[in-house]
C-alpha cells in the first residue's frame, strides 16, 4: 500500500487496525444517484478490523504487558467502537489460533485461544449489537509460534506437513523457506487448510460472515517451491524462479488481462483452494468478502485473483486498502482501480488510512508516521460518499487506525474516532 509500509507489515508490528460503515443512509443514499445500478446489501457496515495474533496487545487493559489480555481491555475497546457508530467487526484468527482452540490438547496452544479471545470479542460485541466477520488468512501472515516450534500447518502429528511450506526468491537470489506462507498448489494442502476454517466456524456457529484477508502470498517472490517448480515446467516447459523473477519486477499490469505465467499458476493455486473452503462449508450461509489493493496485477503476482473470484460470484464485496493522502488519489484507485473491474453485484468498502506506517512515536532515527488528519480523512469518506451516489456500489469505508486502539493510545484513538465522526457521518 502506499507509504512504504504494507498493511500486513505494520499489522505484524502494531496489531491492531480497522475499518467501517453503518446502519441507514450515512453515505447519502446508495441506491439513489447518477447511474445507480443495485441497492447495497443492509444494512451498511462501519467495521472495527481487530487482531488475534499478540497475547499482550490491543486487549491489554492498560499499557503493562506482564497483565495480558482481559475480558477488561475487550470492553474497554468495544466501548470505544460503539461510541462512534461501529456496527461490525472484522476480525483476524491466523490457524495457530484456529487449530489451539478446536483441538484443546495441542501444543504449543496459543494462549490468545486459551483464554478464548474470540469468543470474548463475540460476547462483547453482541452487547452492543455489533456484526462480527471473521477474517482468515488462508495462506500468509500467521502469528506462528516462534523458536523451533512448527505451526500446526506443517506439523506431522497435527496432519500438516513441512512441505507445505511456500519458498521465495531472497535478495541474495538464494531460495528460502516462509515461515508463514503456506503453499496451496497441493489437494491434501488445501483439504487441510479448508477443514480448519470449517471446525472454527463450528466452534463459533454465530459467525455467518467471512472475510478472506490478503488472501496470496506476502510477496511477488513467491512461490517457487519445489512442487510450484515441477507444475510450471510440466505446463510451460520453463523455470519457474527465472519468470517469478521477471514479472516481479513488472511493476504495472503488462497487458490488458493481466496476465503472466507465474501469476496465472498462483491465481489458480489460490482459486483452488478458495474452491476447496467454500465446497467444505456447502449448506451454510455466508457472507464473503476479501481484503485486496487497488491494483488486480499487483494483486494477481500474489495470487490473490479477486476480479476472476467477483465475476464467479464467490464475493459479496471487497475492502480495497486505499492508504494515500489524497482524496484525489483515492477517488481515482476506487474508481479506476477496483469498480471498473468488478461486476455490478459485487460492492465495494474502500479502506481509509488513518494511521496506516510506522510507530506513532518512533524511536529516534526511525522514520516519521504515516498518518492522515481528521481534516483528510473526512475528505477521503467525502470521496467515497460521492463515489456511492454516482453508482449505487459502494457500501461502506475502511478507515485503518494501526496503533490507535492500543492501550497506550486508547485516549488518542478515542478522540480521533470521534471528531472523525462527528464530521463524516450522518445518522
Amino acid at each position: 500500500m502506499s507509504g512504504g509500509v504494507s498493511r500486513r507489515d505494520f499489522v505484524h508490528r502494531c496489531f491492531a487496525a480497522s475499518a467501517f460503515v453503518a446502519h441507514g443512509p450515512w453515505l447519502g443514499g446508495l441506491s439513489t444517484g447518477r447511474g445507480a445500478a443495485l441497492p447495497p446489501p443492509a444494512p451498511e457496515i462501519r467495521a472495527a478490523w481487530l487482531s488475534l495474533f499478540d497475547p499482550f496487545d490491543l486487549f491489554a487493559e492498560t499499557e503493562r504487558p506482564e497483565r495480558g489480555p482481559s475480558t477488561a481491555g475487550v470492553q474497554q475497546v468495544f466501548d470505544i467502537l460503539g461510541a462512534v457508530g461501529f456496527n461490525t467487526v472484522f476480525v483476524m484468527v491466523d490457524s495457530w489460533y484456529a487449530y489451539s482452540i478446536v483441538h484443546p490438547d495441542y501444543q504449543p496452544k496459543k494462549s490468545l485461544a486459551e483464554w478464548d479471545a474470540f469468543g470474548e470479542v463475540l460476547r462483547a460485541a453482541s452487547q452492543r449489537g455489533i456484526t462480527v466477520h471473521l477474517s482468515f488468512p488462508l495462506v500468509n501472515d500467521r502469528g506462528y509460534p516462534q523458536g523451533t516450534h512448527q505451526p500446526p500447518d506443517f506439523t506431522v502429528a497435527s496432519g500438516g506437513n513441512p512441505a507445505w511450506r511456500a519458498r521465495y526468491l531472497a535478495a541474495d537470489g538464494e531460495l528460502s523457506d516462509s515461515r508463514s506462507n503456506v503453499c496451496p498448489s497441493r489437494p491434501e494442502t488445501r483439504a487441510w487448510e479448508a477443514r480448519l476454517l470449517r471446525e472454527l466456524l463450528e466452534r463459533y456457529p454465530e459467525v455467518t460472515q467471512v472475510q478472506l484477508e490478503e488472501p496470496g502470498y506476502d510477496t511477488p517472490v513467491h512461490c517457487v517451491c519445489d512442487e510450484c517448480r515441477r507444475q510450471y515446467a510440466s505446463r510451460y516447459g520453463g523455470d519457474l524462479v527465472a519468470q517469478v523473477q521477471q514479472e516481479a519486477a513488472v511493476e504495472h499490469c503488462p497487458d490488458s488481462d493481466c496476465a503472466g505465467q507465474a501469476a496465472v499458476l498462483k491465481c489458480e493455486h489460490l482459486t483452488h483452494l478458495l474452491q476447496a473452503v467454500r465446497e467444505e462449508l456447502v449448506g451454510r450461509a455466508i457472507t464473503w468478502s476479501a481484503t485486496i489493493s487497488y491494483d488486480p496485477w499487483r494483486d494477481r503476482r500474489l495470487g490473490r485473483d479477486w476480479v476472476r473470484w467477483a465475476n464467479l460470484g464467490w464475493l459479496d464485496f471487497v475492502a480495497p486498502m486505499i492508504y494515500t493522502r489524497t482524496d484525489a488519489v483515492f477517488r481515482d484507485s476506487l474508481e479506476a482501480g477496483v469498480l471498473s473491474h468488478l461486476p455490478l453485484l459485487c460492492h465495494v468498502c474502500p479502506g481509509i488510512g488513518v494511521h496506516f506506517g510506522g510507530a506513532l512515536l518512533p524511536e529516534g532515527g526511525r522514520p516519521a508516521p504515516d498518518i492522515n488528519s481528521v481534516v483528510e480523512v473526512v475528505r477521503q469518506i467525502g470521496a467515497a460518499c460521492e463515489v456511492a451516489r454516482n453508482t449505487g456500489r459502494v457500501n461502506g469505508v475502511a478507515l485503518f487506525l494501526g496503533e490507535l486502539l492500543r492501550p497506550a493510545y486508547r485516549s488518542l484513538g478515542a478522540g480521533c474516532l470521534r471528531a472523525i465522526s462527528s464530521q463524516a457521518f450522518h445518522a
